[in-house]
């Protein structure tokens, strides 16, 4: 069976981009955009600028089998690396949530140098054999 067939990716996304509204500031609106960035089946993306309180160098990543983000190291100082940590830690929990131990196995919903294809009626991503 499939692990990827359980997890809602939709909800998953969401779930990613509350917390960056919750603690970097970032604008509500641009919720569906991003969501439909990270399963957009044509150019799926790993990552995403999304600003907020870290200015331009504002980035979500979708790396190496986990989800994290970033800032510009020119725009370092220990108040941003504080609200970076503590939200990068909300983002390890939703990761530990919906991946649970097959994190390592499975990685997140796009994997590099591997194609998808999206289920619109289930809205999640699929690997193609």
């Amino acid at each position: 069976m499939n692990i990827d067939k359980e997890i809602n990716w939709r909800e998953f996304y969401s779930r990613c981009w509350n917390v960056l509204i919750k603690h970097a500031g970032v604008n509500n609106s641009m919720k569906n955009h991003f969501i439909y960035c990270m399963l957009i089946e044509e150019h799926p993306t790993n990552e995403y600028r999304f600003g907020g309180v870290f200015g331009m160098g504002g980035k979500f990543w979708r790396h190496n089998s986990k989800i994290y983000i970033n800032y510009y190291h020119e725009d370092r100082s220990s108040k941003l690396d504080k609200v970076q940590s503590l939200i990068n830690n909300y983002l390890l929990e939703i990761q530990d949530e919906f991946l649970g131990s097959n994190v390592g196995l499975f990685g997140p919903p796009i994997r590099h140098n591997k194609e998808i294809e999206f289920n619109k009626r289930n809205d999640f991503p699929l690997e193609r054999s």
